[in-house]
């Protein structure tokens, strides 16, 4: 007993087991551009990856195929890392455990990081005098379509860009132009408006669920005159700021990944 207390004492120990992990987490992540591993993509997933989604636009295609390339490469990777062990439901858990996984971050930020981010983003912070909206509505009875587009939109929510492009491609998307607080609860009803004026501008906000309809909300364009003090958006700073450091996680890490396959379509 003597002698294990006198080894969690020993700093080499802890040296020891640091290096390990790092070299299990750089062989499951190290990029290695010059043994790119073959990726073939099949028609039949191809096909299967539109019905699942009910795409009739071409419009949208370029975007999807992107998709089902990240979904193929997470979950490949997932398997590596064994993950597929511990959960029956394959291949969609993969995808989210996989993706979970990068963005996951270990450090809180701290007070001093929150109040740089919010120096640093004034545009996030402003009392909402007008909005535009982006809305994805879809029937609450369809549970399956909806848990396939909170998939979709949070694998496409650390490119906002292609999330906003792909929602519009697909003609499910609403455009709700310019609106203030007053005309936006007339349009949306109170409950709603109320929700979507607590939000920051510029991300993808879902599930939120009302009686009859379930709705995918992006902020797309945000008018203030006037800046909210830290003190009264500190918790909106928080989340943003961790939201924020995952995204540039799952970014970095899931590029790193892709650096190490060869796409081959079929």
């Amino acid at each position: 007993m003597t002698v294990f207390k006198t080894l969690l004492r020993e700093p080499l120990l802890y040296f020891l087991i640091g290096g390990a992990l790092l070299y299990l987490l750089f062989e499951a992540f190290g990029a290695n551009p010059t043994q790119a591993t073959a990726l073939t993509l099949d028609q039949e997933d191809w096909h299967a990856l539109k019905s699942r989604y009910r795409i009739q636009n071409d419009k949208a295609d370029e975007m999807l195929q992107e998709q089902l390339i990240f979904e193929k490469i997470m979950q490949r990777e997932a398997r590596i890392l064994e993950i597929d062990r511990q959960d029956s439901r394959i291949e969609t858990r993969l995808l989210e455990l996989m993706t979970a996984l990068l963005a996951a971050t270990p450090d809180e930020p701290s007070q001093e990081e929150l109040r740089t981010f919010y120096a640093a983003h004034p545009e996030l912070y402003g009392r909402p005098e007008r909005l535009s909206i982006l809305l994805l509505e879809l029937p609450v009875a369809q549970r399956d379509w909806i848990e396939n587009y909170r998939t979709l939109i949070a694998t496409f929510d650390h490119n906002v860009s292609q999330a906003l492009a792909f929602a519009t491609a697909t003609g499910l998307a609403k455009p709700i132009p310019k609106q203030t607080p007053q005309e936006l609860e007339g349009t949306l009803g109170a409950y709603l408006a109320k929700r979507l004026l607590s939000l920051s501008p510029y991300r993808w906000y879902g599930p939120i669920e009302m009686p009859s309809k379930v709705y995918f909300c992006y902020i797309s364009a945000y008018e203030s005159s006037e800046i909210l003090d830290f003190e009264e958006v500190i918790e909106r700073v928080y989340f943003d700021a961790l939201w924020a450091r995952r995204m540039e996680q799952l970014r970095d890490g899931y590029a790193r990944m892709r650096s190490q396959y060869r796409i081959e379509r079929r």
